[in-house]
């Protein structure tokens, strides 16, 4: 009796390539989170201050900065952030109308906080560009800011002043 050994190769399994939904295209990428950071030094520019019987310009020192922010990348080239930053920095100067510079003391911290789109189109160069635009709100605090001697206008002193933008 003649005997007969049959050997077969296995098949692989199909793998489908991409995953399709009922449209017939490809699904879209799930969103990431992300967190970033910055830390660094800031500068403010020049500020003037006026309203009635006040007309100052104010020059600040550098100072550090902080910021952190969370956000989600929905697509490839489209993402969402939102940021809390924190800026801090020295009086330098104020120069009352007519008046000469004078030293002052003190500090000034802004505190933020943002939302922003970020669209980064695919280039597929060795750096990628990005557009970042947003909106918010903060709030900028003077305190113990003084400058004796301030010629042309009263001494200019403030133990703690804030305003939100």
């Amino acid at each position: 009796v003649p005997v007969q050994i049959v050997t077969a190769q296995p098949v692989p399994a199909a793998v489908p390539t991409r995953i399709t939904v009922a449209g017939g295209g490809p699904s879209a990428p799930a969103s990431r989170w992300y967190l970033t950071g910055d830390i660094g030094f800031a500068t403010l520019s020049e500020a003037t201050n006026t309203g009635v019987g006040v007309a100052n310009e104010h020059a600040y020192d550098a100072g550090p900065a902080l910021a952190f922010a969370v956000g989600n990348q929905r697509t490839p080239t489209l993402g969402f952030e939102g940021e809390l930053a924190t800026r801090r920095f020295g009086m330098s100067t104020i120069t009352p109308s007519g008046g000469s510079p004078v030293t002052a003391t003190g500090t000034v911290s802004t505190l933020s906080l943002l939302g922003n789109v970020k669209w980064a189109p695919e280039f597929n160069w060795r750096f990628n560009p990005y557009l970042l635009g947003g909106a918010g709100i903060a709030q900028h605090k003077m305190t113990d800011v003084a400058a004796a001697g301030a010629i042309g206008a009263p001494e200019v002193s403030t133990s703690e002043r804030s305003s939100t933008a």
